[in-house]
């Protein structure tokens, strides 16, 4: 992804929901949503969706997942 990357607790997202999906749909932000200051939900552009679900289609099936 090329643009910004920000984390925002659920409580913050919703409280700016409009706003924070704007800010996905134009700016081509990330943005993570967490609870209690863990990771539940990253809110992506559509065509950052389809970009991500076309290159793991595209990926070998017997490849090893990522390590984190």
């Amino acid at each position: 992804m090329t643009g910004p990357h920000s984390s925002l607790s659920i409580q913050d997202f919703r409280t700016k929901l409009a706003d924070n999906i704007a800010q996905v749909q134009y700016a081509d932000a990330h943005i993570e949503v967490t609870k209690h200051g863990k990771p539940v939900a990253h809110v992506v552009s559509p065509e950052w969706f389809e970009r991500a679900q076309a290159a793991l289609a595209a990926a070998p099936q017997d490849a090893p997942a990522p390590q984190e």
